[in-house]
């Protein structure tokens, strides 16, 4: 479920970076974590239609990108919430 639904996976050699890019399909909560060197990969996800809401810790000095249906946005060590709309649109 990590690699096909909740997409956590490595964007750069030796997992400097990562990629998250959710496939929920009919799916609308999501709940998963991944081990990484640095401490726990978790993430939440809300989806309701054409929105997603998206919660992301990442562990202290990861950092990454989010994707959904085109848009991306930049992750940070922490915790941090994204709203996001088909359209691209965050809200």
């Amino acid at each position: 479920m990590i690699a096909t639904v909740a997409e956590i996976e490595p964007a750069t050699p030796g997992f400097r970076e990562v990629l998250i890019e959710p496939h929920l399909g009919p799916l609308t909560r999501v709940d998963a974590s991944m081990p990484h060197p640095l401490g726990d990969i978790s993430v939440s996800y809300r989806g309701d239609g054409d929105r997603l809401s998206a919660d992301v810790t990442l562990p202290e000095g990861l950092a990454g990108t989010f994707a959904w249906n085109g848009d991306e946005r930049s992750l940070h060590s922490g915790s941090q919430h994204l709203q996001l709309s088909a359209s691209g649109n965050s809200e």
